[in-house]
This record gives structure tokens, sequence and C-alpha cells, in this order.
């Protein structure tokens, strides 16, 4: 009887080493203060070995930007988030550019990566508004006969040409001869705003009198017109077209 107390005594106090070395059966030797965070330690349960948990402003050794960008920081843009439009690359998670080692958030290749008052110009997004255009009348189409028979008095084809009105400023281009399809790549110079106004008419040149045969009768620019650089008028009737162009300088 005095064998078995004598070893329970024993088994006790051996146990009693164990518990009070911090030993378990995982990590048997481990204890919190012994500078490894070895699981089951954590940043709670042992910050003396794992670190402060994270949100205490202090980037521990244990913590990055990744896993905790609130002491960290946050981590630096890579060409991915760039041009996957991650918030921390560009303001309002927009796709940008990587160029030379950074994201270019107001890099565009078409208007389309541009806000919608803003232009595509030399690789950038930019207002739209503000800024100085080449204005280009480049090509018209126009019937055979106008409402009244033929356009020239002896039954030929009219020979068109077109005056633009741009704020007032206005310009015309030389007539083409004998046409139904004039080609003028007629330009005026000017800086556009929103307020701007832009008119136009398409006469055919005749002794005496020159006929009206194609005008605008608003006088807005629209924005898009900008934005994509070109825009077609088209009558009613489908009959008459006229192009134009708006060149960003």
């Amino acid at each position: 009887m005095r064998a078995y107390l004598i070893l329970g005594s024993i088994l006790i106090a051996v146990l009693g080493v164990a518990l009070a070395c911090g030993g378990d059966d995982t990590n048997p030797g481990r204890s919190c203060g012994d500078g490894a965070c070895v699981d089951p330690e954590t940043c709670s349960t042992c910050p003396v070995d794992c670190g402060v948990c994270c949100g205490d402003r202090v980037c521990s050794w244990n913590e990055t930007c990744s896993t905790c960008p609130a002491d960290c920081g946050e981590c630096p843009c890579t060409a991915a988030d760039c041009t996957a439009g991650s918030s921390r690359c560009c303001p309002g998670a927009e796709p940008g550019m990587w160029r030379a080692g950074a994201c270019d958030c107001d890099a565009c290749t078409t208007y389309t990566d541009c806000g919608a008052t803003e232009i595509c110009a030399a690789g950038s997004c930019a207002s739209a508004w503000g800024r100085a255009y080449r204005v280009v009348a480049v090509s018209g189409v126009l019937p055979e006969n106008g409402p009244d028979g033929s356009w020239d008095t002896w039954g030929g084809l009219p020979d068109p040409y077109i005056t633009m009105c741009i704020d007032g400023r206005c310009g015309s281009s030389s007539y083409v001869a004998d046409t139904l399809r004039p080609t003028w790549n007629f330009s005026m110079d000017a800086t556009l705003y929103s307020t701007s106004t832009f008119t136009w008419t398409v006469y055919d040149d005749d002794y005496g009198t020159d006929d009206t045969m194609f005008y605008r009768s608003g006088s807005d620019i629209d924005v898009t017109w900008l934005r994509e650089g070109t825009v077609t008028f088209r009558s009613s009737s489908g009959l008459y077209s006229t192009t134009f162009e708006f060149r960003a300088r």
C-alpha cells in the first residue's frame, strides 16, 4: 500500500512540473514568453511572443500591409491593381494605366475610359470644355433634286459649300462643283465651352442667289460630339447628311 502512495505522489509531482512549465500535448516544453509564437499561441493569448493584435496603430513584426493595413498602411499599388480599378490605386476605383512603375489614374486609350464630361487627349482624361478644338466640316451627302426639282436651272448637279459659325464667328468653305457628295475638309479653330454655340448651313453656289440645301436649326454643342470626336447630322428624310470632326488641340 505504501508503494502505491509513493508512486502516486511521484506522478503528481511530475505533472505539476509539466504544468508549471507550460507544456502541452502539441508543443511540449513551449510556453508564453519563450520568444516563439507557436500554435496555439496568438496575439490575444500571448502578445509577448506573437505581438499585439492588429489595430494598435503600431506595425508589429508579424503584421504586414496585407494582414493589418490599419497599422501598416495600405499596400503599394501594383500593375494588376491599377488596371483592375482598385480603390487604393485610383479614387472611385476607376481603372488606370500602369506607367513607369506607377498607376496613372487619368490615363486612357479611348473616351470610354474617362468621365461623362471628359475626353481622352494624348493618353490622359481631361475636361471636354474650356479647351481648343479644330472643328472640321468633312463632307456631305445630298439628294439629286431639291424641293423644287433640279438644283441648277439647267438641270446640272449642285455646287455645294458650307458655312460654319462658332460663337458668332463664321467662315465658309470653297464650293465643290457638280457633286452630290462633297468633301470640304473645311476647318475653324475655337475654344469650346458648355455655353458655346455652333451652327452651319450648306448652300448651292449659283449665279445670283445661292440656294439653301441643308442647315442645322439648333445651336448647342453636345459633349458627346467632343468625346467621340465626330458627329453626323442627318435630315428626317435621311436624304441629307453632313459630317463634322472635333479635334482636341
